[in-house]
C-alpha cells in the first residue's frame, strides 16, 4: 500500500464547468472595472483580456525559459486591464477582479460522488494527501475551501504560485523534495494522460488514470491504475489494495474466443439483467446451450470488439457496417468501471454510419441515455413464446 497520495484537483476530486463566452459576464466585469475608473466595452474587454493572456503566456516562456511548462499568474493579468485603462489600484483589488471573474464564469463546481469518503479512507489508512494541480490559486484554494476539502492535505501545490505547471517533470520533483517524499512510496491520481501520468511516470512515480467527464480524448495512457469510468469507490479500493490494474486493451474478435463470449454473456445475462426481468426470460434470452458455430460467423459478420483486463476478457460488443449496435455485454465483475464506454467510443468511431441504433434491455436504457441515444419506441419480442420488453434507440453521429 502506498504512504503518499498526489491528486490532480479538477476533474479528478471536483467537477467543474466554466464558461468566459458569453457577453453577460463581460458586461458586468466591464461594469466591475468601471467603479474604479477603467472604462471598457463588454467586447472591448474581452478582446483585451485575450491578448494580454496570450501575452502574459508568450512572456512566461521567456522569462522561465529554463522550464517545460511555465506558468503565469492571472491576477497579474486582471491588474494590466486596470493599468491599460490609467486606473491605478493595488494588486489586491486585481484579485478581487479574477476572483469575480471566477464567479460569473462558473456554470457549476461540486465534488464527484464519493470523494469525501475516498480523502477520508485514505487519511484513515495513515496516508499523507498532497495535491499537485494547473490552476490558479486566487481561484483554486478559495474553491477547496468553499468545497470543504483543503482540510485533507498535508500540502498544497498550485502551479501559479511556482511558475510550473504539469507535466514539467520539475513541478513533480519540487513537491518529492520539499516534502522529503519518497517516490517509490507514491502514486499520482488523475484524469489527463499527459499532464498527469505522463509528468508523473518520467518522475518515477506511479500512476493511476481516471478517465472523467472532462478528460481530454485521449487514449488510454499507460498508468499502473486505469478506470475509464469516474468511480471514487472503485478509486478508493483499487488504491487500498495497492494491486496495480492493467490497463484496458480492446482488441479484434477471434474465433478462439467464441466459448468464453458465450459464458459471459450468459452470465451477465443471468445476473447483471436479473433485476429486470423474470428467471423465464432470461432463460430464453442467454440459454445455457449455444451454438458457437453461428454464434463465431455472426462476430464475423460484424465489427465486433474485445476488451481485456488484467488478461481476462472483460467485456464485447458489435456493430453492422448500417451502425446498428448488436450486442453489448460486460462481465458481472466488471461492471462500472467504464469498460461498456470504451467499447461504445471504439465501436461508434470506427463506424462510417451517420446513426446508431441498438435494442436495449431495460437495464441497458439508462446507460444509451447517457451517451446521447433517444427512445424510438418500447417494443416486446418473442423468444420460445416468452416475450421480452426492450427499447428500439438511435443518436445521430456529433
Amino acid at each position: 500500500m502506498y504512504q503518499t497520495y498526489i491528486f490532480d484537483l479538477y476533474g479528478t476530486l471536483v467537477d467543474i464547468h466554466t464558461d468566459e463566452t458569453k457577453i453577460e459576464v463581460w458586461e458586468k466585469m466591464a461594469l466591475f472595472y468601471g467603479y474604479y475608473g477603467a472604462y471598457y466595452t463588454a467586447e472591448e474587454l474581452r478582446q483585451t483580456y485575450r491578448e494580454l493572456t496570450l501575452e502574459a503566456e508568450k512572456e512566461a516562456l521567456r522569462h522561465d525559459s529554463h522550464e517545460s511548462f511555465p506558468e503565469l499568474q492571472i491576477e497579474d493579468v486582471f491588474l494590466e486591464l486596470f493599468r491599460r485603462k490609467g486606473a491605478d489600484v493595488l494588486k489586491e483589488t486585481a484579485v478581487y477582479a479574477g476572483q469575480f471573474f471566477r464567479v460569473l464564469t462558473t456554470e457549476y463546481i461540486r465534488l464527484y460522488d464519493g470523494t469525501r469518503e475516498l480523502l477520508e479512507a485514505l487519511k484513515a489508512s495513515g496516508g499523507s494527501l498532497y495535491l499537485l494541480s494547473n490552476a490558479q490559486r486566487i481561484f483554486t484554494a478559495y474553491e477547496m475551501k468553499a468545497l470543504d476539502i483543503f482540510r485533507y492535505f498535508d500540502g498544497i501545490y498550485i502551479s501559479s504560485s511556482y511558475g510550473v505547471k504539469k507535466p514539467d517533470r520539475r513541478f513533480f520533483e519540487l513537491l518529492l523534495e520539499k516534502e522529503k517524499i519518497k517516490r517509490e512510496e507514491a502514486v499520482m491520481i488523475g484524469n489527463d494522460g499527459i499532464c498527469d501520468i505522463q509528468g508523473a511516470k518520467d518522475a518515477g512515480i506511479d500512476t493511476f488514470y481516471i478517465r472523467s467527464n472532462i478528460s481530454p480524448k485521449e487514449e488510454t495512457p499507460d498508468a499502473d491504475f486505469v478506470l475509464e469510468e469516474m468511480n471514487q469507490s472503485r478509486v478508493k479500493e483499487m488504491l487500498l489494495s495497492g494491486k496495480k490494474k492493467k490497463a484496458l486493451r480492446l482488441r479484434p474478435y477471434r474465433e478462439e474466443d467464441a466459448k468464453a463470449l458465450a459464458q459471459l454473456f450468459y452470465d451477465t445475462v443471468h445476473t447483471v439483467n436479473a433485476a429486470d426481468y423474470t428467471k423465464e426470460q432470461l432463460d430464453v434470452w442467454a440459454p445455457k446451450e449455444r451454438d458457437l458455430y453461428t454464434w463465431n460467423q455472426s462476430f464475423f459478420s460484424h465489427r465486433t470488439i474485445v476488451a481485456e483486463q488484467d488478461g481476462r476478457i472483460a467485456g464485447f460488443g458489435d456493430m453492422d457496417e448500417t451502425g446498428y449496435l448488436d450486442r453489448l455485454y460486460v462481465h458481472k465483475e466488471f461492471q462500472r468501471q467504464g469498460i461498456a464506454t470504451a467499447i461504445c467510443d471504439a465501436l461508434e468511431g470506427g463506424s462510417e454510419a451517420e446513426e446508431f441504433e441498438t435494442h436495449a434491455s431495460i437495464t441497458a436504457r439508462p446507460f444509451f441515455e447517457a451517451r446521447g441515444y433517444e427512445m424510438i419506441r418500447a417494443q416486446k419480442v418473442e423468444k420460445q413464446g416468452i416475450l421480452l420488453t426492450n427499447y428500439v434507440m438511435r443518436k445521430r453521429r456529433q
